[in-house]
């Protein structure tokens, strides 16, 4: 055992159908000094903890807070004073519903006690049962009435998710895939029909990596700054919809956190990165194409290196050895047309 808090008093109180936001019923009540501790800490959403006879504060059962409205409001306790509502609280452990001083507590003459408990190996339900038998190996036989573990939370919180979670990664695999392959078709297409372009870049002197490098960069780019504008929308809608996913669990006044960094840092390289893999194949097979040919392949597909095969045919080639020759300034071989 790590870390322990308690005993608290606690006690069941009957509330009237419409108190609050409750369709009535028993609300659990627990004594504490303050919602602080080494275990089951509080967080106070609105108004302020109850420390005096008298006072109680609520727990809020979903993301958000009810609002300061609502404090004020009075509770009739058979047997004690009226319980005067001063706060709001949520807690991720379900300890409680609600709290109250622990002087106000005595004076409801509370029947059962709560122990709360951190023990170091806890990651199994075999685990926590066997160090709380430690825990209290000096209590009578049945002091223990029911045991509340973080793993029953886990799968009561996680029961929805799990539903849905699985599907929601098939369709994003399933998104990234045709992402991919959109992205791999437009690049190869921008490297092949820029053909003419890497033949003159060749023939005015650029060496074929200094080619590859401006291709490259070219693809580059624009998936920077289409990587960039999409996380930040990603980041802008991802919050909202994860607080609907995720509304009525008890984790504070926020429902859920913002985007984590990592997930930014791989939408921000990993687009980039996807574009210039993608690239890199045309690219590189523009490479090995000598000016002439690279010239030739981007100004007349197909058949375009034969100049008697038809006339449309001749003319491309010759329009493409008259290109040849304007890049290179050098004579161009002789073409019959």
């Amino acid at each position: 055992m790590t870390a322990a808090a308690g005993p608290f008093g606690q006690s069941v109180v009957d509330v009237p159908e419409g108190w609050l936001w409750m369709p009535g019923g028993s609300l659990t009540v627990v004594g504490r000094a303050d919602p602080g501790g080494p275990v089951d800490r509080v967080e106070v959403l609105e108004g302020r903890w109850a420390t005096a006879p008298g006072e109680i504060t609520v727990g809020w059962t979903s993301g958000g807070s009810p609002g300061p409205e609502l404090l004020g409001t009075r509770l009739e306790v058979p047997g004690s004073a009226p319980l005067t509502v001063v706060g709001f609280a949520a807690a991720m452990s379900k300890s409680a519903e609600a709290w109250v001083a622990p002087e106000q507590m005595a004076a409801m003459r509370p029947a059962t006690a709560q122990m709360l408990y951190r023990f170091e190996d806890s990651s199994t339900d075999a685990q926590l049962d066997s160090a709380l038998a430690r825990a209290t190996a000096g209590l009578p036989e049945g002091a223990r009435t029911s045991v509340h573990t973080h793993l029953d939370l886990r799968r009561a919180f996680s029961s929805l998710a799990d539903a849905y979670v699985p599907f929601m990664t098939l369709f994003g695999v399933l998104g990234l895939l045709v992402s991919a392959l959109i992205v791999g078709n437009v690049v190869s297409g921008a490297v092949v029909s820029g053909y003419r372009h890497i033949g003159v870049l060749k023939a005015l002197g650029f060496t074929p990596n200094q080619v590859v490098a401006v291709y490259l960069m070219m693809m580059a780019v624009p998936a920077v700054v289409g990587s960039a504008l999409g996380t930040l929308l990603g980041n802008a809608l991802a919050e909202p919809i994860l607080k609907v996913a995720f509304s009525g669990i008890e984790t504070g006044r926020a429902a859920v956190g913002g985007v984590g960094a990592w997930v930014s840092v791989v939408c921000l390289l990993g687009m980039p990165a996807l574009v210039l893999l993608t690239a890199l194949v045309p690219a590189l097979r523009a490479h090995r194409l000598s000016a002439a040919r690279a010239i030739s392949a981007g100004s007349a597909p197909g058949r375009a290196a034969g100049c008697v095969s038809s006339a449309s045919s001749a003319a491309a080639g010759c329009r493409a050895r008259s290109a040849w020759a304007w890049a290179s300034r050098s004579p161009a071989p002789a073409a019959r047309c």
